[in-house]
């Protein structure tokens, strides 16, 4: 999917992607015709449809597309923290919106694009902070991969029926050239702490990612405590050895009390690699929730499980954000 080729210091109208569009109304017209000196009235409707798309055009390429499932809902992993507060505001069941963007700074090589989701009354000045989740894709994925499997809707769904706060969705795009653990952390989330109505605490921040992005969220979350204090990782590949986690769990301050998912598929190649993992996590403390489930490393095992994989952000954060 392209991405806008100008930096954008904030959102504008001119850079938001509509999350739902209407259907097009037919045009209808009425015509009253008298004859013979006999009044009687005539309606004749000439509703007119909408001009179908010229082959191959993006709305007709967009339309063939083969819709991801419904992601199915199973009971909670995970009991949330925050109780979400109702709202009587009108914006409240609307949906929020996603929004494309891309960061130039002095130390990347190159413009480093993201997606963000911002929760319904985002825009309404009510002075909230919001927690933030940051998560990452896979291999020879981008900053869509997210927003297709349908984690901003499935938040909305959450948020609309008061099953979880506000919160923020940052998809960082892992392009080639950029080093992700220094662009994210050095760059991408102070510029989003900047420029959007973050809470700025490490408690409220979470990271995750799947396949090869899972891989990378236990790597910066564990060096980076000071950011990060809830790691999510779904399919997780490419994960360090043993020495590097050790290294790395051992810098973790005794204050900071990290929390750790792990789930697979039980048909996914990499489950072996991962129940080893698992293995490793708890022998240095970090005693991390797992969950394995039917499925494989694909979309499919993914959307089924967006749900899961939010409760159990939105339960790491305090009460009272």
């Amino acid at each position: 999917m392209n991405l806008d080729v100008q930096p954008y210091s904030t959102y504008t109208e001119n850079n938001r992607r509509p999350r739902r569009t209407a259907d097009t109304p037919p045009v209808c017209g009425v015509s009253l015709f008298i004859l013979l000196g006999i009044v009687f009235s005539m309606c004749l409707a000439a509703c007119q449809g909408v001009t179908p798309d010229a082959p191959g055009s993006a709305a007709q390429a967009e339309s063939t597309q083969t819709p991801l499932p419904s992601p199915t809902i199973t009971p909670p992993l995970h009991t949330a923290a925050i109780t979400a507060s109702p709202t009587d505001l009108p914006c409240a069941q609307q949906p929020g919106t996603v929004i494309r963007g891309q960061i130039a700074d002095p130390s990347l090589p190159r413009y480093f694009p993201f997606r963000i989701y911002l929760p319904a009354c985002y825009d309404e000045d009510n002075g909230q902070s919001y927690p933030s989740l940051y998560m990452l894709h896979g291999l020879v994925k981008d900053d869509s991969q997210w927003d297709l499997l349908g984690i901003d809707e499935t938040a909305d769904r959450m948020i609309a029926n008061g099953d979880s706060p506000p919160f923020i969705v940052v998809m960082p795009f892992h392009a080639t050239g950029i080093d992700i653990e220094t662009a994210l952390v050095d760059v991408l989330v102070p510029y989003i702490d900047e420029h959007y109505h973050t809470n700025t605490d490490p408690d409220f921040r979470s990271i995750g990612g799947l396949s090869r992005g899972g891989g990378l969220a236990l790597r910066i979350g564990l060096k980076n405590p000071d950011i990060f204090h809830s790691i999510g990782l779904h399919s997780p590949a490419n994960v360090s050895s043993l020495p590097y986690l050790t290294n790395w769990v051992d810098q973790i301050p005794v204050e900071v009390q990290m929390h750790v998912w792990i789930d697979i598929g039980d048909r996914d190649p990499l489950l072996e690699s991962t129940q080893l993992l698992i293995t490793w996590l708890e022998e240095l403390g970090l005693d991390p929730q797992t969950s394995i489930n039917i499925g494989f490393h694909d979309n499919n095992y993914w959307s089924q499980h967006i749900e899961n994989y939010l409760t159990w952000y939105i339960g790491t954060w305090p009460s009272g954000n």
